[in-house]
């Protein structure tokens, strides 16, 4: 359901992402990976079991690096053999490694200058990778950013054959000059997608996130990038439904089982963020990387945005509705809302506190006084009216809280109906006595 402000009750699942818990969500995700290549260097993990220069290693230690973690990146990419014959994002890819890896600094041209390459001969995600390989690597991307543009669709996005892929559009972002027309077409059909619940896996959110900050949008606020579903955004879908227990990412959402595409991407991902708020630059656009998460601040660029402000407006101080209002509080109070939002949520807290209090109180009762139902009798009949009374005050939504609710007001109801009953037969028993007295004063006479 999308969200209203209208709809009292309406959902709200957002992920704060402050710097302690950025901070967890990247060494958890880095030491999944060193478990499964049991060693405490990546780049030696890769070196030793033959994975450096793979598509999983190159992506690690992009990510790794990128996010101001030391290791041995040097030892990496010696341990990297040049394949024969490669794809062209192949050797863009491993270009782009070797040059984001050494900062420039010992750089071998592995794979640089470029091989020369058909341009109609190439997908449209080779065209995005070999462009950016050849940006990074200093030489002319012209000819591929022109090609990428001319395969534009007309509502902005990218695909393999027409169609509209969200990765791809994403991906594009990493090419396209910041507000060009293109980028802006593209950051609009890519909004849209995410609205619509068309991205909906960790790999999509998480090349979502890196194409925005490759445009200097912010994906973490909805006045940037418009939000989705209960004013989801696309790092809500990674933290919150594809994050697992130990530390990996699943494809799908609410997926047990981490595996290692999706959680270098997201990882790609939280370096984007942390890279973009650091120097407005996107994962992908310099060699030198500012990024230093453990001395940064407000590392995601989250904010108390538009939507959040709505939600603490609308949202009514229920039970039901507890957790979203303890989210909006922590939420108001680390991205610096101002003094009426803040009020805005706390007082709603304060009421709920409020009402558990109430709740507490009769249930209380309920345990010392009224429980079981069946066995509360007439002498307690006007203490257990009072309690559904004072029970029915309190909103439908909370209700669920209270013990034995509705069995004390089923009891209350017999209670009441049998001492009905029963007053009706003394009356009925007196009457007829009245007239047998009647009867015997006339026989008499």
């Amino acid at each position: 359901m999308t969200y209203n402000i209208d709809t009292p009750t309406a959902a709200y699942e957002r992920y704060t992402l402050t710097d302690d818990k950025y901070i967890k969500l990247v060494e958890n995700a880095l030491d999944w990976e060193r478990r499964r290549l049991k060693k405490d260097s990546l780049a030696e993990g890769f070196a030793e079991s033959g994975a450096a220069g793979s598509p999983e290693g190159d992506w690690f230690m992009i990510a790794e690096k990128a996010l101001g973690t030391e290791d041995d990146y040097a030892a990496y990419i010696k341990a990297c053999e040049q394949p024969e014959d490669p794809s062209p994002t192949e050797a863009a890819r491993r270009a782009i490694t070797e040059r984001l890896l050494t900062g420039g600094g010992d750089y071998t041209n592995l794979f640089a200058p470029m091989p020369e390459y058909e341009l109609n001969e190439l997908a449209v995600n080779e065209i995005i990778w070999v462009g950016t390989a050849e940006r990074l690597c200093g030489e002319s991307y012209t000819a591929y950013l022109d090609e990428l543009i001319e395969r534009q669709n007309p509502d902005g996005s990218f695909g393999m054959r027409g169609d509209s892929d969200p990765d791809l559009t994403a991906m594009s972002l990493i090419l396209l000059p910041k507000e060009s027309e293109q980028a802006v077409k593209a950051l609009g059909c890519l909004s849209e997608m995410w609205q619509s619940g068309k991205i909906a896996n960790c790999e999509a959110a998480a090349w979502c996130i890196i194409g925005c900050c490759s445009q200097d949008i912010r994906p973490n606020d909805t006045a940037d990038f418009p939000a989705g579903i209960d004013g989801r955004r696309p790092i809500d879908l990674l933290a919150l439904d594809c994050l697992c227990r130990d530390g990996g990412f699943s494809h799908l959402p609410d997926g047990d089982d981490s595996a290692a595409l999706p959680t270098e991407q997201a990882l790609l991902a939280l370096a984007a963020l942390a890279e973009s708020n650091a120097n407005g630059n996107g994962l992908f656009d310099e060699i030198t990387v500012d990024t230093d998460i453990y001395s940064q601040r407000k590392i995601s660029g989250e904010s108390f945005d538009e939507f959040d402000e709505a939600a603490a407006r609308e949202l009514s101080p229920s039970t039901a509705n507890k957790e979203a209002l303890w989210a909006l509080h922590e939420r108001a109070n680390y991205c610096g809302a101002t003094d009426e939002q803040k009020a805005l949520a706390d007082g709603k807290i304060t009421e709920i506190r409020e009402k558990l209090r109430v709740i507490s109180e009769l249930n209380l009762e309920t345990t010392v006084n009224l429980y079981p139902p069946e066995e509360v009798g007439f002498t307690k009949l006007g203490q257990l009216t009072e309690h559904n009374r004072r029970a029915a005050e309190i909103a439908d939504e909370d209700k669920a809280l209270l013990l034995a609710g509705e069995e004390l007001i089923k009891r209350e109801k017999r209670l009441k109906a049998e001492c009905a009953a029963g007053i009706a037969g003394l009356a009925v028993t007196t009457a007829g006595a009245v007239i047998l007295f009647v009867r015997k004063r006339k026989k008499r006479k």
